[in-house]
């Protein structure tokens, strides 16, 4: 019984340890200007993360942060308005699927919607709408990490947030409005 209790507990530390090393990407996506590069940091956060939860046993959170990582990855190609909202689409499905795969009560819906701001956010084509639109995401997965014990999880949400707000004031509010690069969103 106490190898099952050192094991558990070791998948559970090398979850939060993963989880820590997922924070310095997350931290980096709102602090880059490009659209690309955001995607990227934010995909390798995304599969960091998927891991870290699959080790605590927070399945809903494992699986969605996956399909959020290809999803970051497959925007990252996408340069259209109109195979944006189709990508929306198929991973927002794909979401509910995996939601449902890995129901654990309503704890999963949670997980579940603060994935569709996220998708939401990545399908934006302008930075300055991918970071207003990520400000929802992180109060859902703040309340599913602290509820799934994802100590790493709940750190970074509330940095998520505060590395937001100064993205927005770095690159979003600096510009007079008439300089601001007319937004190209698709109405997701």
């Amino acid at each position: 019984m106490k190898f099952w209790y050192d094991y558990t507990m070791s998948l559970f530390l090398l979850g939060q340890l993963v989880g820590v090393v997922a924070v310095l990407f997350s931290l980096a996506v709102y602090q880059v200007n490009t659209r690309r590069t955001m995607l990227a940091l934010a995909a390798v956060a995304a599969m960091l993360y998927a891991v870290s939860f699959y080790l605590i046993g927070a399945r809903t959170g494992a699986i969605l942060n996956f399909i959020g990582g290809i999803r970051c990855i497959t925007f990252m190609r996408s340069k259209s308005a109109k195979n944006s909202i189709g990508i929306f689409s198929v991973f927002a499905a794909l979401s509910i699927l995996g939601t449902w795969l890995t129901w654990s009560g309503p704890l999963s819906l949670l997980a579940l919607f603060g994935t569709l701001f996220s998708a939401t956010s990545s399908a934006q084509l302008s930075t300055k709408l991918m970071r207003r639109v990520g400000l929802l995401a992180p109060p859902l997965w703040f309340s599913y990490n602290f509820i799934a014990k994802s100590y790493p999880g709940m750190f970074i949400e509330i940095f998520v947030i505060m590395s937001n707000l100064l993205g927005q004031y770095r690159f979003d509010s600096k510009h007079p409005p008439d300089t601001q690069p007319a937004d190209q969103t698709p109405t997701v």
